[in-house]
């Protein structure tokens, strides 16, 4: 069961890396296809060059999970060597490690013989989903000693058309929604019919057409199975904060379709809006102070002032300047009185929260204490 995964690298950054098992000379068994790719999401999310995936092709090696929880391996193996082997033992892994099947009948394959088998993976791994990766190891025999072995890892699939947005792989975020009124989804044909993907709907109100509304970074309108497609796009009609949840709903052309909630991101580094204690205060007789300081990459613009909840038009403030420099700070007053008119009547010890959105999407909450 021993994995190999070796990599070779040129000075000008050309690479590669591949996964395989040991063979005796003479004796090669191996698990169709026999070629290896990287996985479709990783190739796209990390940029990885790591082939270790058994390529798509149902008159081969494939999985189906289906709705009642079962997952099912077909697996086909061939002799690739010179002389008669025996299967001997296979072996299935998911994230917990490797597990010996059981209960299948050992069989003898000539050279150049093939022959499949279908394993109920899930009686091995617990928590199957659709498209969860399974690894499989297949060792072959001669005379009672293992000579040769192969590896590879699957995607599951289902028995329909299928998509899938796919937000996080493997640890890297792959699709979201930014407060800069920007998205990047990636799509993924989990299904076991080629689809062609139409509409882009954000919270059901805004649709985007795949045809002409999108970019495409990665693939086309058009997904064969187990492809994936990254796509951008600008949200213009959206005023999106970092608290805000955005609904992403793909449609295709067939009944496939799939929806994810996500909560608006805002890179801070670029974009960070900070309410400063010392220079904020709320004074029982005068007045409501709020100090803003950018703390990031990019310019900001003030785009709402909320105080216990309540929306503040800008105009209640003295100043008309929203606009923050990088680095620099601004200074929004009005007078209690005039903030009771609109909030209701503050007493001294009070609390007030005050929550600052800006355009860009960053926001900062703080709590003032109303003195004398």
């Amino acid at each position: 069961r021993t994995e190999h995964k070796v990599g070779v690298v040129t000075p000008n950054g050309i690479r590669d890396e591949l996964l395989f098992t040991s063979n005796y000379d003479e004796f090669k068994i191996s698990i169709l296809e026999e070629n290896r790719i990287a996985s479709p999401e990783l190739l796209i999310a990390t940029q990885t060059d790591y082939r270790n995936h058994i390529p798509i092709n149902l008159e081969k090696t494939y999985a189906y999970t289906y709705d009642n929880g079962t997952t099912q391996v077909n697996l086909m193996v061939k002799n690739t060597g010179d002389i008669i082997l025996g299967l001997d033992s296979i072996y299935l892994n998911s994230s917990s490690g490797w597990t010996s099947v059981l209960g299948f009948t050992p069989f003898n394959l000539l050279p150049g013989q093939e022959r499949s088998l279908t394993i109920t993976a899930s009686d091995y791994l617990a928590g199957l989903e659709v498209n969860d990766e399974i690894g499989i190891i297949v060792t072959a025999n001669f005379d009672g000693t293992t000579k040769a072995s192969d590896i590879g890892f699957v995607h599951t699939i289902v028995d329909r058309p299928e998509i899938e947005i796919l937000d996080v792989v493997e640890g890297v975020t792959a699709s979201y929604i930014a407060a800069n009124e920007t998205g990047k989804v990636l799509i993924k044909n989990t299904g076991d019919e080629e689809i062609s993907l139409d509409k882009l709907y954000l919270n059901r109100s805004t649709s985007l057409s795949f045809a002409t509304d999108v970019i495409f970074e990665y693939e086309d309108i058009n997904l064969d199975i187990q492809e994936c497609a990254l796509v951008s796009f600008n949200i213009t009609t959206l005023n999106l904060n970092s608290s805000n949840i955005v609904n992403v709903n793909i449609t295709t052309n067939t009944s496939a379709q799939f929806n994810m909630d996500f909560s608006v991101f805002v890179d801070s580094s670029l974009y960070d809006a900070s309410i400063d204690d010392a220079g904020t205060s709320a004074i029982i007789d005068g007045s409501v102070v709020i100090k803003i300081d950018n703390n990031g990459l990019y310019n900001l613009t003030v785009d709402s002032i909320n105080i216990n909840g309540t929306y503040i038009p800008l105009v209640n403030f003295a100043e008309s300047i929203y606009e923050i420099g990088v680095g620099s700070s601004i200074q929004l007053s009005m007078t209690l009185a005039a903030l009771e008119i609109i909030i209701g009547s503050v007493s001294n010890g009070e609390s007030l929260s005050i929550l600052v959105r800006t355009e860009e999407g960053a926001e900062d909450i703080h709590d003032e204490i109303v003195t004398t």
